[in-house]
């Protein structure tokens, strides 16, 4: 069977998380959805659908494929379901997995209730705290690489749920990590982490909190670097989410932080904050809200040319190539936030 992982228009629910990466390379578990699926159906994945021409396959998508939604939690059950007759399944209306083709499933993609369809019980994420509260039940057991440096003075306390470290992640002495917990490969960790997810190539290399939080690839948080995951009313926590605020219906929500994003020593970071791609942070006690990507101290803006110099430094670093293409979709995103901001 041919798989065909899609990308719908909720994509930008996880924005700015989803700028340099499709919904289906958000992690959500001991990896990625599109790894998760790829160990569920035991084979590898290469068929990609999405409306942002980066991230789908080319050429284009040809023949009977299952199409299946990059938004879905990883779960044994979806194997069982789609041996069903029927082509359509979906969750709470929206389309989880089709089997056809292309051009049917675009069809079906427009109108759903065009065809017979299977309501099933199975987790699509709709926000980016959610991935955060499912991790326990998708990390499912302790990973640490062997090739992970832990200190003999952290400690790792499994108690509220699993821990993953990947390879090449150095744990500072003195820390305290909590889980359920993903931390990356090449990381550098330090003070104390619970309930977050880290992708790779992260520093966190000195004193702070982070909490119930989601840091995208090359951040760079400041020493003392802390963030609020509880409001002092212990009420629910509201995150905006394309311009309008939604409320989590959850205590514990920390941050959310895009690819290439910095902050100076001392920063604080507000429950519910959203910081965007390549935002650098300084000068700036206390920040709350959205952070636009590409900020650079308070209120200006970095320069292109900046940003990619200085992305290019960064993962030189980590011995990491800055490709043409990784540069044109800095380029790319960095023209749409400047359209945001031009049309705002």
């Amino acid at each position: 069977m041919r798989i065909c992982i899609f990308e719908d228009k909720e994509f930008a629910n996880f924005l700015p998380l989803t700028h340099m990466r499709p919904v289906w390379d958000l992690i959500a578990g001991p990896g990625t959805i599109r790894q998760g699926l790829e160990k569920l159906f035991n084979q590898k994945i290469n068929s990609f659908y999405s409306k942002r021409a980066d991230f789908s396959s080319k050429p284009d998508l040809s023949g009977d494929y299952l199409f299946v939604n990059g938004r879905l939690l990883p779960d044994k059950r979806l194997k069982t379901l789609i041996k069903r007759q029927e082509k359509l399944f979906v969750s709470g209306g929206k389309v989880i997995a089709f089997k056809g083709n292309k051009e049917e499933f675009l069809a079906v993609q427009k109108k759903p209730s065009g065809m017979p369809q299977v309501e099933a019980d199975l987790k699509l994420v709709e926000f980016p705290w959610e991935l955060i509260s499912n991790l326990s039940n998708q990390l499912k057991r302790n990973k640490i690489s062997r090739e992970a440096r832990i200190s003999n003075l952290s400690v790792l306390d499994d108690s509220g749920g699993p821990i993953h470290i990947g390879e090449g992640t150095v744990v500072h002495p003195f820390s305290y990590l909590r889980g359920p917990l993903y931390i990356g490969r090449h990381c550098r960790i330090a003070g104390e982490v619970i309930a977050s997810i880290i992708h790779d190539y992260v520093n966190k290399g000195h004193y702070g909190f982070l909490g119930h939080s989601y840091l995208c690839s090359f951040v760079n948080l400041g020493a003392g670097t802390t963030n609020s995951n509880l409001k002092n009313n212990y009420g629910s926590v509201k995150v905006v989410v394309n311009g309008k605020k939604v409320d989590t219906l959850q205590t514990f929500v920390g941050c959310f932080v895009g690819d290439h994003a910095k902050t100076a020593i001392g920063t604080l970071i507000y429950t519910g904050c959203v910081i965007g791609v390549s935002a650098n942070i300084f000068g700036v006690h206390h920040v709350k809200g959205v952070v636009p990507s590409f900020v650079w101290g308070e209120k200006g803006r970095m320069r292109l040319d900046r940003v990619l110099e200085t992305a290019k430094a960064v993962m030189a670093r980590r011995d990491v190539e800055f490709s043409v293409e990784y540069a044109k979709l800095m380029e790319k995103i960095y023209e749409i936030e400047k359209d945001k901001k031009d049309n705002s």
